[in-house]
């Protein structure tokens, strides 16, 4: 019986790993992707137009309709908040160069665009980053980085055996 619970267990491994390499490859079709969320929204408003103009404004960045690939408001429409910005860049470039401005932004919040799976992992380490002693934790084209407090190393969550053994093994 404990030889069918272990080959039961290690497939279950072995089908997380295989969902996180498919997060992966889904996340590679959002490299160019950046969410911006808290621009009010109107109706019948011109999103690209919108959308160009906040990055002026929170960014001090000039982008033409050219370097936007597609943009549109994503989510449920609720009253009192504002369905977020989704924008695809036609370059890499340009995306970064959002990404490492983002900080300027005074009134919205400028989030690269996750895959789900990866999005969940990475709200899971947000959440808990006091209770596993960790300092920060971002995205880069969507692998998940974090710093331990007091430790300056780098650390990546590489496949979901990594997540595993940081946010389960502690509990």
């Amino acid at each position: 019986m404990n030889l069918i619970s272990d080959n039961v267990g290690e497939m279950s491994d072995h089908g997380r790993d295989l969902q996180f390499v498919m997060d992966r490859q889904e996340q590679y079709s959002r490299k160019n992707s950046v969410r911006i969320k808290g621009v009010v929204e109107q109706s019948g408003e011109d999103i690209e137009k919108v959308t160009i103009d906040t990055l002026k404004k929170e960014l001090d960045l000039d982008f033409e309709n050219s370097d936007i690939d597609i943009v549109h408001r994503v989510g449920r429409r609720h009253a009192d908040v504002p369905r977020a910005i989704l924008v695809k860049f036609m370059s890499h470039k340009s995306k970064e160069k959002v990404m490492r401005a983002k900080k300027k932004a005074k009134t919205v919040k400028i989030q690269e665009d996750l895959a789900p799976g990866i999005k969940r992992i990475f709200d899971e380490v947000s959440s808990k980053h006091r209770f596993l002693n960790i300092e920060s934790v971002w995205t880069i084209d969507g692998r998940i980085k974090f710093k331990y407090i007091n430790d300056s190393r780098t650390n990546e969550i590489r496949s979901y055996a990594d997540y595993y053994d940081l946010v389960h093994a502690r509990q």
